[in-house]
């Protein structure tokens, strides 16, 4: 069994509510900037600037604003000429082969998922290289003009939370999202760290670079642990999402070491209903192989919204219903009560 197997399910001491910031914004604060996406590394003048202007294929957009900033690319609003806005995405590359066909990676996905509701709409992308052997990435999506991120520090700032239908809700938009590239783990979707240095090296270099920290699985910040990296981590992520959107602070903080320990708590407030602390305290599982597969998640999170779950299951595992969460939860805080007394 995990580590914080007997989480409660309430706790005064429990993270307080806190201004939030993207995942980039948190990556940035936490690294500093990588030289190969910065423009000042590689030593050529950046345009971001409201009035300044891309060419994407046969077409140009003009800056109004920067929207955000990660720790390799920038991200803009820009207009066409018909005043059409958009978002536009640009990364510089130099000496990076890893970071371009990431890139290519990137964009050919956006691409093949292009028409789910629930995800980003792709307009056009471009990969060019300079004489000094410079790359310009450039992603040109759809531009939203609000997020949950924007509407949950709009409840924070009149001391307000979002509702459990709220949370299934965008939970669930989440899914339905997720199901078109659902697909299988297999060797080339899982990664198992080799004893050689070289490999274990590289993997903390992906894991810096491409995640934050709070959102880490234990086998994340342990490399050496020889756990696979792959659709399980992805789950420990949602479950630190999850508990996000109920409590608006992060279970671990930013801390390596809480993460590796596993214990986390409920605040007492807002009042959390048990069935939604019962799939967080089941996707926050600190061994991999015992936290709950993509279509088991996506049938608890369906089942507490009572909607019928799109997700297929791929892996043929057995459902776990929403009554054996919940129990598991209660047996747990049980658990830590009688440790507690004795």
């Amino acid at each position: 069994m995990p580590l914080g197997l007997f989480s409660s399910n309430s706790s005064k001491d429990g993270p307080k509510p806190q201004p939030l910031t993207s995942e980039k914004e948190e990556r940035t604060s936490s690294s500093k900037r990588d030289k190969s996406g910065s423009a000042s590394g590689l030593g050529i003048d950046i345009k971001d600037s409201k009035g300044s202007t891309f060419k994407l294929g046969k077409k140009s957009y003009t800056v109004e604003k920067k929207l955000a900033e990660g720790g390799f690319a920038l991200v803009y609003l820009v207009c066409d000429k018909h005043s059409r806005n958009y978002a536009l995405k640009r990364q510089l590359i130099k000496d990076d082969a890893r970071q371009v066909e990431a890139c290519r990676t990137e964009s050919q996905i956006v691409k093949n998922l292009n028409g789910h509701k629930n995800i980003v709409a792709y307009i056009d992308h471009q990969l060019t290289v300079n004489k000094a052997g410079v790359y310009d990435y450039m992603l040109l999506t759809v531009y939203y003009p609000t997020n949950v991120l924007q509407l949950m520090n709009s409840r924070l700032l009149s001391n307000r939370c979002l509702s459990c239908q709220e949370i299934l809700d965008i939970f669930c938009d989440r899914f339905e999202g997720g199901k078109c590239a659902n697909r299988p783990t297999n060797s080339a979707t899982t990664k198992v760290l080799s004893k050689d240095t070289y490999t274990q090296a590289y993997m903390e270099e992906e894991i810096q670079r491409y995640t934050t920290l709070s959102y880490r699985a234990p086998e994340m910040i342990d490399v050496f642990s020889g756990v696979p990296i792959d659709t399980k981590s992805d789950i420990w992520a949602l479950g630190i999402l999850l508990y996000k959107l109920c409590y608006f602070s992060l279970p671990f903080g930013e801390s390596a070491l809480a993460i590796q320990n596993g214990t986390f708590t409920f605040p007492d407030t807002p009042n959390i209903p048990d069935e939604l602390k019962a799939i967080i305290n089941l996707l926050l599982t600190s061994s991999a192989k015992h936290r709950p597969n993509i279509f088991q998640t996506a049938y608890l999170v369906f089942a507490a919204a009572n909607r019928k779950c799109p997700v297929y299951n791929i892996e043929k595992g057995p459902r776990i219903e929403l009554a054996e969460a919940v129990q598991i939860l209660r047996l747990r805080d049980n658990g830590r009560q009688l440790c507690q007394t004795v």
